[in-house]
C-alpha cells in the first residue's frame, strides 16, 4: 500500500497490483472507506462522509498527474493473464478470448447462463452476440448492461477447467 497523501479526515492510498478501474483509496478516521475513479473523481465504491469526500477530491483534482503516475507504477503488478484484449461470439454461446499475456481461450457459456437466472437475456442469440470487451479489460459486457456482466479472471478459469486444465 502507498500512502498518497495524509489529510486532516483521511488518508489517501493506493494498492499496488488493484484492479481496474484506476482508483485511488479514502480511510477515513472514522473507519470508512471509498474508492474514488482517477478519470472521473467520483465515488465508485464505498462510502464516507461528505467532509471526508469533499477533503479528498479537492486534493485529488490538484494532484491528478501524480494520481496518473502512481496508478501507472502499479501497472506492472496486475496480472496480464486477467486483462482482456478481445472477444469473439460463436453461434453456439460459447466466447473466444484473448488476454493481455498473449493467451487465447474458448469457453462455453451455456451451462453458466442456464445456472444464472440474471444471465436469462444471453439466451437470446442477437444479445449474446453483443459481447464486448469492458471497462479496462476486466470482464466481458453485453449491451452495454452492468448486469450481463462476467469477469475476466472467472472466465478464464473457467475456460481452462474446460479445457481440462
Amino acid at each position: 500500500m502507498a500512502t498518497l497523501s495524509r489529510l486532516p479526515k483521511s488518508k489517501l492510498t493506493m494498492y499496488a497490483g488493484d484492479r481496474n478501474p484506476p482508483h485511488f483509496h479514502v480511510l477515513a478516521n472514522d473507519g470508512s472507506e471509498a474508492l474514488i475513479d482517477l478519470e472521473c473523481l467520483q465515488v465508485i465504491d464505498g462510502t464516507v462522509r461528505p467532509a471526508v469526500k469533499k477533503e479528498a477530491l479537492a486534493w485529488a483534482s490538484q494532484n491528478v498527474a501524480l494520481l496518473a503516475t502512481k496508478w501507472k507504477e502499479t501497472e506492472p503488478m496486475r496480472p496480464k493473464q486477467f486483462i482482456l484484449t478481445s472477444v469473439k461470439t460463436t453461434p453456439t454461446a460459447s466466447l473466444l478470448l484473448r488476454y493481455a499475456d498473449g493467451e487465447q481461450f474458448e469457453v462455453g457459456l451455456v451451462d453458466t447462463i442456464k445456472q444464472h437466472p440474471s444471465l436469462e437475456r444471453l439466451k437470446d442469440p442477437t444479445v449474446f452476440g453483443l459481447a464486448k470487451v469492458g471497462d479496462h479489460g476486466a470482464s466481458v459486457i453485453w449491451a452495454n448492461d452492468d448486469d450481463l456482466e462476467l469477469a475476466a479472471d472467472n472466465l478464464r478459469a473457467r475456460a481452462v477447467e474446460q479445457a481440462g486444465g
